[in-house]
């Protein structure tokens, strides 16, 4: 009887609200629209939003007529930097200053929402976007995309191909393995390439800004197509991506530099060796959960550090390059353990491994010593490598290429693949020659 009554009751507040709602225009000046959404596929930006509950539940109002003229603004900020500008960058920016690309009915689905394509967005600029409709309401925005090329910025799917790719051309030469799982499921896949006793690491895309799968997979196609005898005596393991999560959403169009991983953890300050250091570079406090740099709640908290721990523990590899930067591009500019500083051994172990691939990537004599130079944190994968191992390992930097950001041109890019293979044919001839 308790529930046929609260059911009762229950259904005639229902009934009262809708009715409420039915005779309750939208007010004047309210956005009529939520969750407005900006993401890039294809080279194109495409916009989704929804009426507002209030809007939407007018069961006679304004909502349900096919005739609702939308409009869609349009403004291109100019000048984005990426690494360098963020959201300050759209303060001044209102649908006053835009232009207006949709003036129409736009057909709803399932009677709220809508999309839109923007056929007219092109690659390499940065727009902001606003929605309402010919009611008065007030515009419902900004959001901002930024069109990356997707030949030189590749999404994940793109990634995968060229991952399964090599394997399948060189059957017997490389094998795909699964490492783990991002902090959404996504999968974790490395690459192990010739020699199983020795290897060289390569890790891509520890943080989701900075470079990786175009730099490290160009260069495995061609060394197992052009040098597969390279691989006989030292091998490969290389990870082309380790942050997916993050990644894929600049490759989707969001505008602005990320670093950390999806759970808002900085992936390179995350390794237990010197974990909890607390670390002020940048400017940033890297104890702190709101800093780029923060450095997790614990020690390899996170399953993408976890992960590549594990792997580095099972193959213990000769030398490891971390590819840092920004965007698609690194130089050769290699930074390695603050900490390893006072191990005499061990820092010219990492000249004379650096000095190798900086002059096979970029000539003998193009860059003068010392090689190498002291930057990397506690709770860095260096610094890992260092401490638990003794093995040379660096981020690979290069801020001078900063100013090509993520809008680099696919003729430049072809030029860092080609410079990055050198140095890693030429660390593999290096160990190769080595007793």
């Amino acid at each position: 009887m308790k529930f046929i009554l609260s059911l009762v009751l229950g259904l005639s507040l229902i009934s009262t609200l809708s009715a409420q709602m039915e005779r309750t225009p939208p007010p004047a000046g309210r956005g009529l629209f939520i969750d407005l959404v900006a993401g890039v596929r294809d080279g194109k930006v495409r916009l989704s939003f929804y009426q507002s509950t209030r809007f939407w539940a007018d069961l006679t109002g304004p909502a349900k007529d096919p005739k609702l003229v939308l409009r869609i603004y349009r403004a291109e900020v100019p000048g984005l930097v990426f690494g360098m500008d963020y959201e300050e960058i759209i303060n001044d920016l209102t649908p006053a200053k835009a232009k207006v690309i949709w003036d129409a009915p736009l057909p709803a689905i399932n009677e709220r929402k809508y999309e839109f394509i923007d056929e007219a967005a092109e690659i390499g600029r940065t727009y902001v976007y606003w929605v309402s409709s010919n009611l008065g309401d007030a515009p419902t925005g900004p959001k901002v995309a930024r069109v990356r090329d997707p030949q030189t910025f590749w999404n994940q799917a793109e990634i995968e191909r060229r991952i399964d790719a090599l394997a399948q051309a060189h059957p017997k030469l490389v094998t795909k393995k699964t490492i783990g799982a991002t902090v959404r499921g996504r999968a974790i896949n490395a690459l192990f390439i010739g020699n199983s006793e020795k290897r060289i690491a390569l890790i891509g895309s520890i943080h989701a800004g900075e470079s990786g799968p175009e730099l490290i997979l160009p260069a495995l196609e061609k060394i197992c197509t052009e040098n597969p005898d390279a691989l006989a005596n030292v091998g490969i393991v290389a990870v082309p991506i380790m942050n997916i999560d993050e990644r894929e959403r600049l490759a989707e169009g969001y505008p602005y530099y990320l670093r950390k991983n999806a759970a808002g953890v900085d992936l390179n300050r995350n390794f237990t060796a010197l974990w909890g250091e607390v670390s002020y570079l940048y400017g940033l406090i890297s104890s702190d959960p709101e800093s780029t740099t923060y450095f997790g709640p614990r020690p390899e908290s996170e399953p993408e550090a976890r992960a590549i721990a594990a792997l580095m523990k099972e193959v213990k590899p000769l030398t490891v390059y971390s590819y840092h930067c920004v965007a698609m591009l690194a130089g050769t500019d290699l930074v390695r353990s603050v900490a390893s500083g006072g191990d005499a051994d061990y820092t010219a172990r990492c000249e004379a491994v650096a000095k190798v691939y900086v002059e096979s990537a970029i000539g003998t004599g193009a860059q003068a010593g010392p090689y190498s130079r002291l930057v990397c944190t506690g709770g860095s994968l260096p610094t890992l490598m260092w401490k638990d191992y003794g093995v040379p390992a660096f981020d690979m930097e290069g801020t001078v290429f900063a100013p090509l950001g993520d809008m680099a041109t696919r003729e430049q890019l072809a030029e860092f693949q080609a410079m990055h293979a050198r140095g890693i044919f030429g660390t593999l001839r290096y160990f190769s020659d080595k007793k």
